[in-house]
């Protein structure tokens, strides 16, 4: 099955859910994991994952906005990780791209975080932008609460994916693989095992070629999966086979339901 592990059904972008669900069914695409970024979208993710067998989701506060995982909200998000379709928390982590930012409370909101998964016996999603040496280190701080997780949207270099590796993490790739100026991330592509490799769109955002700059939509994963076959050397299909099976054994919730 083709999977698309990581996208946005709740951006406002998309006004119709259902042609957009139908567009990924009718072309190829088996399911989807509706990533979380704040509480609003926890609760359309559930109401989304109740409408349609196809989608699962998350529950998770954004590190953009880490003042807002209060305990109250921790509690909420436990509460809605017992759906039997909520397979992860996330999306969590730390994101220092945009200023001004709080470096301490993204680091405590992402490790109570992490807390929550453990509690919810859930894997968690783990986005990291311009804070890798800091990603690690709250990882490495609190790998005694978590066995498995997801590097979404992985951007890092092959010395940090090692790093990540012995911490006993997965990477997805999105549209940023396809793209020309890529060449760090197709070196970490060759490099990580195949056990430990999934596909996502992270849409509507980084559309792969050949829809650079343009909206993207989960349909188009299938173009992440093509070109990851490609940098390793693989038989499409194999290369399918293979994420289904690094997706099943990361989220465990979603095996139980097939």
């Amino acid at each position: 099955m083709i999977f698309d592990c990581h996208c946005h059904l709740c951006d406002e972008r998309y006004a119709d859910k259902a042609a957009l669900v139908l567009e990924y069914e009718k072309g190829g695409v088996g399911a989807c994991i509706n990533a979380a970024y704040n509480l609003a979208s926890c609760y359309e993710g559930e109401r989304l994952a109740n409408a349609f067998p196809s989608v699962y989701f998350t529950v998770g506060i954004h590190p953009d906005n880490p003042q807002n995982a209060t305990e109250e909200t921790l509690q909420t998000l436990l509460a809605l990780s017992r759906h039997e379709k909520a397979v992860a928390i996330g999306e969590i982590g730390l994101d220092y791209h945009w200023t001004p930012y709080d470096e301490a409370l993204q680091q405590r909101a992402f490790a109570a975080q992490i807390e929550l998964a453990a509690a919810a016996k859930l894997p968690f999603q783990v986005h990291s932008r311009d804070a890798a040496a800091d990603t690690v280190t709250v990882l490495t701080q609190n790998k005694s609460k978590f066995s498995a997780a997801l590097m979404h949207c992985y951007s890092g270099s092959v010395e940090t994916a090692k790093q990540l590796l012995d911490l006993g993490m997965y990477f997805s790739f999105s549209g940023t693989l396809t793209f020309k100026n890529a060449a760090r991330l197709r070196e970490v592509a060759k490099y990580l095992p195949a056990d430990r490799i999934l596909t996502e769109t992270d849409s509507p955002y980084l559309a792969p070629e050949p829809f650079r700059g343009r909206e993207n939509r989960p349909l188009y994963v299938k173009h992440v999966l093509a070109a990851l076959a490609e940098i390793r050397g693989e038989d499409v299909q194999k290369m399918e086979d293979v994420v289904w099976q690094n997706t099943l054994t990361l989220f465990p919730k979603i095996k139980e339901r097939l």
